[in-house]
Order: C-alpha cells, then sequence, then structure tokens
C-alpha cells in the first residue's frame, strides 16, 4: 500500500504567537538600549556643562574676591560688568556675568542639555580682613521625568562633574559626591527641591585650590 506523506505548510497559530512575542522582545530591548544611550549621553552633558560653569565661577570669585569680600553691587557695565547683586552677606551672579568677564564663551545659551538654567549664590563668611567667599550652583529645576525624580541620571552627570558635584535629596539639603559636603537652603536659597544638580565652589571646594598659596590665601 502506498502511503501518502502530508507536508506541512506555514505556521500553527503557536508558532506565529511565539515568532512575534521574541521579535516585539527584541524590538523593545533594543529600543531600551537606544533610551538608556541616550539617556547616558545627556547625563555626561549635564555634568561637563555643570563642571564648566564651575570652573568659571571659581575664576570669577579669584578675580573679584574684592568686591565679593565687600558685597559690592555690579549693575553690568564698566571694568567690572556684573551683573552681581548682592544683600546681607550673599551676592548672586548668572552666567552672563560670567560671558562678560570673559570666563564663559559668548555662544554659552545658559542652559543645559536638559533645558534647565542654573542659579549662583555666593557667600561671604569669616571676618574682617579675611573673609571666603564660598558659593553654590544648582540646577533651576529638578531632573524629573514622568513624575520620577532621576537619581540615576543625576548620580551620572556628578560622575562627570566630578568631586565638587552634588544633588538635592529633599527640599532643604544637597549632598556632595561621596558623602564629601553637603549645604542646606538656610545657608544657600537656590536649593528649593529634591532633584537639582548641584556644585560647591569657592574657598571650601576642591577646585578653587589651584588658585591659592600653599597657606591657603589668595594670591
Amino acid at each position: 500500500m502506498a502511503m501518502k506523506m502530508k507536508i506541512k505548510k506555514g505556521f500553527s497559530l503557536l508558532e506565529l504567537t511565539l515568532v512575534l512575542g521574541v521579535g516585539t522582545m527584541v524590538a523593545f530591548m533594543k529600543f531600551q538600549d537606544m533610551k538608556n544611550e541616550q539617556e547616558s549621553i545627556m547625563a555626561s552633558a549635564v555634568g561637563q556643562q555643570m563642571k564648566q560653569i564651575g570652573e568659571a565661577v571659581n575664576g570669577y570669585i579669584n578675580i573679584r574676591y574684592d568686591k565679593l569680600s565687600t558685597l559690592s553691587n555690579a549693575a553690568g557695565t564698566g571694568t567690572d560688568p556684573g551683573p552681581r547683586t548682592c544683600s546681607g552677606s550673599v551676592c548672586e551672579i548668572t552666567y552672563q556675568t560670567l560671558i562678560n568677564e570673559g570666563l564663559l564663551p559668548s555662544t554659552y545659551t545658559g542652559t543645559n542639555a536638559n533645558k534647565s538654567s542654573y542659579k549662583i549664590i555666593l557667600k561671604r563668611d569669616g571676618t574682617s580682613p579675611n573673609y571666603v567667599i564660598n558659593g553654590l550652583i544648582t540646577t533651576s529645576t529638578a531632573w524629573i521625568e514622568g513624575g520620577k525624580t532621576r537619581y540615576d541620571l543625576l548620580g551620572n552627570a556628578m560622575q562627570i562633574a566630578g568631586i565638587d558635584s552634588g544633588m538635592t535629596r529633599t527640599t532643604s539639603n544637597a549632598f556632595g559626591y561621596g558623602g564629601q559636603w553637603s549645604e542646606t537652603s538656610a545657608n544657600f536659597n537656590n536649593i528649593t527641591s529634591a532633584g537639582q544638580l548641584a556644585f560647591r565652589v569657592g574657598f571650601n571646594s576642591a577646585l578653587y585650590s589651584i588658585y591659592l598659596r600653599r597657606d591657603g590665601t589668595l594670591p
């Protein structure tokens, strides 16, 4: 008796479902990898930008120490271009101040890759004639996506920005890289919400040491 072989053509519903499921999973994984890579690039850019403005502010403290120690305002013109607004023991400057001093390029936009601007507060500490200037730079807005504070990306940005960088964990506290330092909103009113990137500048910062003599004084 001759036997007929039945040739199966096409996919069964189960096989088709499995193929589609695997394809969807692979596509999702590729999308997630791409998203993670984009986020990593953005965090690195944000960290580098914060370090750049931090270095500029340290340079500003060095060249304008006399004005900062006497809490002198500057309107934005003349040999001390400003703008700089001082009240009590605190002075506030902007990215435009740093551009006017030649410490940032004229093309600098004042916002980072995450579309946040900066707030720069400088504070006079100590007693005359040995005042010291310390400061804190923060992003004006917290890094929040989908209602979630992105501490992971802030941490990545801090790794690029270095030892003087930090982040706010509450509405009143900022904590430095590796727990190296901390600040409160009582001292710096630019600490306003959890999830801000921060950067310490001035006498107590690590980067400012390049401007000091071995005895800790300015040249």
